[in-house]
Protein backbone atom coordinates (compact mmCIF):
# COMPACT_ATOMS: atom_id res chain seq x y z
CA UNK A 1 0.00 0.00 0.00
CA UNK A 2 1.38 3.17 -0.63
CA UNK A 3 2.33 6.03 1.94
CA UNK A 4 -0.84 8.60 2.82
CA UNK A 5 -0.76 11.62 0.40
CA UNK A 6 -0.59 14.51 2.66
CA UNK A 7 0.39 18.35 1.57
CA UNK A 8 3.77 17.46 3.36
CA UNK A 9 4.70 14.27 1.10
CA UNK A 10 3.40 15.88 -2.20
CA UNK A 11 4.60 19.12 -2.38
CA UNK A 12 8.41 18.11 -2.15
CA UNK A 13 8.05 15.81 -5.02
CA UNK A 14 5.55 18.37 -6.99
CA UNK A 15 8.23 21.61 -6.11
CA UNK A 16 10.95 18.86 -8.45
CA UNK A 17 8.39 17.95 -10.81
CA UNK A 18 7.27 21.83 -11.79
CA UNK A 19 11.45 22.67 -11.83
CA UNK A 20 11.17 20.79 -14.88
CA UNK A 21 8.90 23.42 -16.69
CA UNK A 22 6.07 21.36 -18.10
CA UNK A 23 4.58 23.00 -20.95
CA UNK A 24 1.12 20.83 -18.96
CA UNK A 25 2.03 21.01 -15.28
CA UNK A 26 -0.42 18.16 -14.95
CA UNK A 27 0.17 15.43 -12.91
CA UNK A 28 -1.93 12.04 -11.73
CA UNK A 29 -0.93 10.98 -8.48
CA UNK A 30 -1.89 8.15 -6.96
CA UNK A 31 -4.13 8.13 -3.92
CA UNK A 32 -5.83 5.70 -1.76
CA UNK A 33 -7.73 6.55 1.49
CA UNK A 34 -8.06 10.25 2.71
CA UNK A 35 -6.39 13.57 1.37
CA UNK A 36 -5.78 15.63 4.38
CA UNK A 37 -5.08 18.92 2.13
CA UNK A 38 -7.55 21.76 0.73
CA UNK A 39 -8.03 21.93 -3.42
CA UNK A 40 -4.67 24.10 -3.83
CA UNK A 41 -1.11 24.21 -2.33
CA UNK A 42 1.70 26.74 -2.89
CA UNK A 43 4.90 25.78 -4.40
CA UNK A 44 7.64 28.52 -4.82
CA UNK A 45 4.62 30.98 -4.82
CA UNK A 46 2.64 29.27 -7.49
CA UNK A 47 -0.61 27.98 -7.03
CA UNK A 48 -1.29 24.50 -7.75
CA UNK A 49 -4.63 23.50 -7.77
CA UNK A 50 -5.73 20.07 -6.27
CA UNK A 51 -8.49 17.83 -7.23
CA UNK A 52 -9.40 14.70 -5.72
CA UNK A 53 -10.72 12.28 -8.71
CA UNK A 54 -11.99 8.53 -7.12
CA UNK A 55 -12.14 7.24 -10.79
CA UNK A 56 -11.12 7.88 -14.26
CA UNK A 57 -14.31 9.47 -15.04
CA UNK A 58 -13.71 12.43 -12.10
CA UNK A 59 -10.02 12.80 -13.72
CA UNK A 60 -11.28 13.59 -17.07
CA UNK A 61 -13.86 15.77 -15.77
CA UNK A 62 -10.93 17.03 -13.61
CA UNK A 63 -9.31 17.85 -17.11
CA UNK A 64 -12.69 19.35 -19.29
CA UNK A 65 -12.33 22.09 -16.10
CA UNK A 66 -9.12 22.67 -15.98
CA UNK A 67 -9.04 23.70 -19.74
CA UNK A 68 -5.61 23.87 -21.84
CA UNK A 69 -3.43 22.86 -19.11
CA UNK A 70 -1.75 25.94 -18.50
CA UNK A 71 -2.39 26.35 -14.78
CA UNK A 72 -0.78 23.64 -12.28
CA UNK A 73 -2.77 20.89 -11.63
CA UNK A 74 -2.56 18.00 -9.27
CA UNK A 75 -5.09 15.02 -9.85
CA UNK A 76 -5.21 12.33 -6.80
CA UNK A 77 -6.51 8.92 -8.39
CA UNK A 78 -7.14 5.59 -6.81
CA UNK A 79 -7.37 4.59 -10.79
CA UNK A 80 -4.22 2.48 -11.85
CA UNK A 81 -4.69 3.21 -15.19
CA UNK A 82 -5.88 5.90 -17.46
CA UNK A 83 -6.62 6.11 -20.91
CA UNK A 84 -3.77 6.98 -23.28
CA UNK A 85 -6.42 10.12 -24.55
CA UNK A 86 -5.73 11.03 -20.71
CA UNK A 87 -2.57 9.94 -20.14
CA UNK A 88 -1.39 12.41 -23.23
CA UNK A 89 -3.01 15.42 -21.47
CA UNK A 90 -0.38 15.15 -18.39
CA UNK A 91 3.03 16.43 -17.88
CA UNK A 92 4.48 13.42 -17.93
CA UNK A 93 2.13 10.66 -19.38
CA UNK A 94 1.77 8.19 -16.48
CA UNK A 95 0.28 7.74 -12.57
CA UNK A 96 2.85 9.19 -10.22
CA UNK A 97 3.45 6.99 -6.80
CA UNK A 98 4.61 9.54 -4.16
CA UNK A 99 8.18 8.11 -2.46
CA UNK A 100 9.06 9.37 0.91
CA UNK A 101 12.56 8.48 -0.06
CA UNK A 102 12.77 10.83 -3.10
CA UNK A 103 10.40 13.56 -1.02
CA UNK A 104 13.63 13.71 1.53
CA UNK A 105 16.38 13.57 -1.22
CA UNK A 106 14.12 17.21 -2.22
CA UNK A 107 13.95 18.52 0.99
CA UNK A 108 17.43 18.28 1.72
CA UNK A 109 18.31 19.00 -1.54
CA UNK A 110 20.85 15.57 -1.17
CA UNK A 111 21.52 13.30 -4.33
CA UNK A 112 21.33 10.18 -1.78
CA UNK A 113 20.34 8.96 1.47
CA UNK A 114 23.05 7.20 3.70
CA UNK A 115 22.12 3.46 4.07
CA UNK A 116 22.19 3.69 7.66
CA UNK A 117 19.08 6.25 7.69
CA UNK A 118 17.22 4.02 5.05
CA UNK A 119 17.06 1.74 7.86
CA UNK A 120 15.39 3.96 10.11
CA UNK A 121 11.94 4.27 7.79
CA UNK A 122 10.08 5.86 10.92
CA UNK A 123 12.83 8.77 11.08
CA UNK A 124 12.64 9.14 7.35
CA UNK A 125 8.70 9.11 7.49
CA UNK A 126 9.06 11.72 10.31
CA UNK A 127 11.86 14.05 8.59
CA UNK A 128 9.25 14.43 5.68
CA UNK A 129 5.81 14.79 7.73
CA UNK A 130 7.80 17.60 10.29
CA UNK A 131 9.47 19.24 7.34
CA UNK A 132 9.89 23.03 7.47
CA UNK A 133 7.88 24.53 4.61
CA UNK A 134 10.74 25.90 3.18
CA UNK A 135 12.53 22.54 3.64
CA UNK A 136 15.79 21.72 5.50
CA UNK A 137 18.66 24.04 5.58
CA UNK A 138 21.19 23.28 2.83
CA UNK A 139 24.51 21.67 3.90
CA UNK A 140 26.18 22.11 0.35
CA UNK A 141 26.50 17.78 1.41
CA UNK A 142 25.41 15.75 -1.47
CA UNK A 143 24.71 12.31 0.92
CA UNK A 144 22.40 12.70 3.96
CA UNK A 145 23.63 10.86 6.71
CA UNK A 146 21.98 9.28 9.99
CA UNK A 147 23.74 11.96 12.44
CA UNK A 148 21.89 15.05 10.12
CA UNK A 149 18.78 13.59 9.56
CA UNK A 150 18.63 12.85 13.58
CA UNK A 151 19.76 16.73 14.38
CA UNK A 152 17.34 17.98 11.76
CA UNK A 153 13.96 15.86 13.66
CA UNK A 154 15.27 16.72 16.52
CA UNK A 155 15.13 20.76 15.56
CA UNK A 156 11.91 20.39 13.80
CA UNK A 157 9.72 18.30 16.11
CA UNK A 158 11.46 21.07 19.03
CA UNK A 159 10.15 23.97 16.68
CA UNK A 160 6.70 22.25 16.10
CA UNK A 161 6.13 21.73 19.48
CA UNK A 162 7.31 25.95 20.57
CA UNK A 163 4.59 26.56 17.63
CA UNK A 164 2.22 24.50 19.18
CA UNK A 165 2.45 25.65 22.45
CA UNK A 166 2.88 29.35 21.41
CA UNK A 167 -1.29 29.71 20.88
Amino acid sequence: MSPPVTPERLVPQLKAWLERSPSRPVFAVHHEGEWTGGDQVVVDDRVVAIRVCPSELAVREALGANGDGGEPLVLLTSADRLGSDVLARLAKPRIHRLRTYEALIQLFDVREIDPELVKKRWLIDALVDSAPAEGYERSGGRTLDLARGGRCYVIATASTSTRGSAG
